[in-house]
């Protein structure tokens, strides 16, 4: 298929001229040229699962699931090859001493009383694509009562 053969995977970015050239049975031929722009962009696929807002007790033991991948060309998800860090922050000053318990990288675990009662803390995930050099990011916002 055409979009296999001009996937920014198997090329790099720019700009292509591509000629179609098509005959019939007689030998009778005529050709067509495009030009196409392609950017190599691909960006990893990121979710946290759940609600964008969550509100916790705060005896709760705070975890988040990421799920990210990179999308291929073939239709194919690939979790390879993908780095996860994540920031806590409230008011926009992150919080770099709190770190996850979990020893899975798409995992975020605090244990309970972690976070004060009535503040509301922006939890992100950025998924780094080693392979790619690009980045993308999901966030959940969590409140604890």
């Amino acid at each position: 298929s055409l979009g296999s053969i001009l996937c920014p995977l198997k090329l790099g970015s720019g700009f292509y001229n591509v000629v179609v050239t098509l005959c019939n049975f007689l030998g009778s031929c005529n050709s067509g040229t495009a030009s196409i722009s392609i950017f190599n962009r691909i960006l990893p696929h990121v979710t946290i699962f759940g609600n964008n807002f969550q509100r916790i007790k705060r005896n709760s033991v705070l975890q988040l699931l990421a799920d990210a991948y990179l999308p291929s060309c073939e239709g194919t998800k690939s979790k390879s090859d993908l780095n996860y860090y994540w920031t806590v922050s409230e008011g926009g000053i992150v919080h770099s001493e709190l770190q996850s318990s979990s020893s899975l990288p798409y995992s975020f675990k605090l244990p309970s009383f972690s976070l004060q009662v009535g503040s509301t803390y922006d939890i992100r995930v950025i998924v780094v694509s080693n392979t790619l050099s690009t980045s993308q990011s999901a966030q959940s916002i969590v409140s604890f009562y």
